[in-house]
Order: C-alpha cells, then structure tokens, then sequence
C-alpha cells in the first residue's frame, strides 16, 4: 500500500505542474498575440516577462532586441521611400526645366520674320540647354550606379599629388576665363593612397567646378594636400556666399539643395556632392565641409595613406 504522504506528494506535484503549465501558456498566448501585432506594424510593442528560468528570460530580451532592429528598419524604409518620391519630383523638375526653355526657343525659330543675330542667340540657348541636360541625366545616371554598386573600381597605389596637379590642368581654359589664379599647395615629396584614379578626378572635378561656380566672383579658389598623421587631406576652397549653417549636415544629401544654398541664382542639383561622397566613402575616407560666407567655404576629404 502507497503511503498517504507519498499520495499528497504526487497530488500537489501534479496541481503545480498543471499550474506551471497553464501560466506557460497562458504567457506563450500573451507572446503570440504580441508577435502577431508586432507583425502587423506595431513595432513599439514590447515584451515583458520575468522568469528565473535564464533561458526564457534571455528569450524575451532577444524579441525584444529584434523588435527595436525591426522598428529601425522600418524608419528607415520610410525615410528612404520619402527621399525616393523627392527625387523623383527633383528629377521631374530638373529635366523638364531645360526641355521646357528648349521647346520655347525651337517655336521662336519658325517664325520667318526672326533676325540672324536672335536666331543665333536662340540656337546657341539650344545648345547649352542640351549640353546642360546631358551632363544631369549623366549625372543621375552615375549616382544610380553608385547607389547599386553597379561600378568596377582599380585600386591601385596612386602619388595624389599628381593626381590633383592633373585635375587642376585640365581647369586650365576655365580659370584663365575667369581671369583667375588657384592658390596651390601641394607637397614636396610624393604622397601615396591607395585609390581609383578615374574615381579620385571625378572628387576633385565636381568640388573644383563648385568652387568655380560659386567663387568666381571672388576670383579666389584654393586646392591644398596635407598629410596628417595616417591620413591624407585633400582640401578645395573658394571665398563665395557660402553654405547656411542649417544646410551643412544635409549638404551630401541627394537632389540636396537648401532655402539659400550659396546663390538661389546659380545653385545646383545637389547631385555632383552626392557623387563626392559616395565615392569618398568607397575609397574608407571622410569629408568635411567649412563655410563662413564671403571668408571661406572649405571641403575637405581624406584617404588612408599607403607605405
């Protein structure tokens, strides 16, 4: 015969398994709902539980880890897809400018009555505008690739002095136009990164022609390369209107562009700083940027120095 204590034993070992068992799942009902609604957007549903079971607990810190990983997905997903209906509407704008302007002139063209001097004034309007569209959509098409990774790049070791001599030569027509003479530092001694050459021009040809076009009335561009400590900067300046202060963190931005980004006048599309970096960024670099109006606007990128 089983002895009663024993009886007592199994009879309340059995209710508080039972119990255990009904808040178990009393709790993974509880977790499955939160899931469910989790699923379902809520990415600020959090997970509370306590347990002295280790695993369970540390199964609750892990969702609740994954909830904040999926609520900062999901910002950025909105964020990205608010950037991406703004530049559509840039690109809208932007393309649709020009065509517009050239649509115009072609119409005055038909009238048979227009002289030779305005016909020619037309024609070389035409022109510009068709040269100005093809370096945009050249342009958006070089940021699609970069946003892809849709470009091979050479790294290979590379003297950046030489580089920027290079890219300042070719400006050369452009600042004789302008009647004006770039402040130029360079090193002495070679100085070695480790680089695409085609994607360091194409750096040092967006943020010179910025400063060309934005420091021309000043007559006063610089470009300098300094080694500081592993690294290399490269610098390019101008002594134009500037950037507003509130502008410069979203500078870099795509079809980035400002209230008051230097001149309303001339100002950009925002996409040649963009390009700078992304490439900047291909190459482990950084890039800064400066400006106090009319005194100095500087940017500045860095690469790591090679042996």
């Amino acid at each position: 015969m089983i002895p009663y204590s024993i009886i007592i034993f199994l009879l309340l070992s059995s209710m508080l398994l039972n119990i255990y068992f009904l808040i178990q799942f009393r709790y993974l009902q509880k977790l499955n709902s939160n899931i469910i609604q989790v699923i379902n957007g809520n990415s600020l549903r959090k997970f509370h539980y306590q347990s002295i079971d280790p695993t369970v607990t540390s199964l609750y810190v892990n969702l609740n880890k994954l909830v904040s990983v999926i609520a900062e997905t999901r910002r950025n997903k909105a964020k990205f897809e608010l950037e991406r209906k703004e530049f559509i509407v840039n690109i809208s704008h932007d393309l649709r400018t020009p065509l517009a302007s050239m649509t115009g002139y072609t119409e005055a063209l038909k009238d048979p009555e227009i002289s030779q001097g305005k016909k020619k004034k037309y024609v070389d309007i035409i022109l510009n505008k068709t040269i100005h569209l093809s370096q945009l959509l050249q342009r958006f098409f070089e940021l699609s690739k970069l946003e892809y990774r849709g470009i091979e790049r050479q790294f290979k070791k590379i003297n950046i002095g030489e580089v920027v001599e290079e890219e300042i030569l070719s400006f050369y027509h452009e600042f004789q136009k302008l009647e004006l003479e770039p402040t130029i530092c360079l090193p002495e001694e070679p100085v070695y990164v480790e680089g695409d050459k085609i994607s360091l021009k194409r750096i040092l040809s967006n943020l010179i022609s910025n400063s060309l076009t934005y420091g021309r009335e000043s007559k006063t561009i610089g470009v300098s390369v300094n080694k500081i400590d592993t690294a290399v900067w490269v610098s390019v300046w101008d002594e134009g209107p500037g950037i507003p202060k509130k502008d410069l963190p979203f500078i870099f931005d795509s079809l980035y562009t400002g209230d008051h980004a230097r001149n309303n006048t001339i100002k950009g599309n925002g996409i040649g700083l963009t390009i700078v970096k992304k490439l900047v960024d291909m190459h482990k670099g950084k890039i800064t940027v400066e400006s106090q109006p009319y005194k100095k606007t500087k940017f500045s990128f860095s690469l790591p120095l090679k042996d």
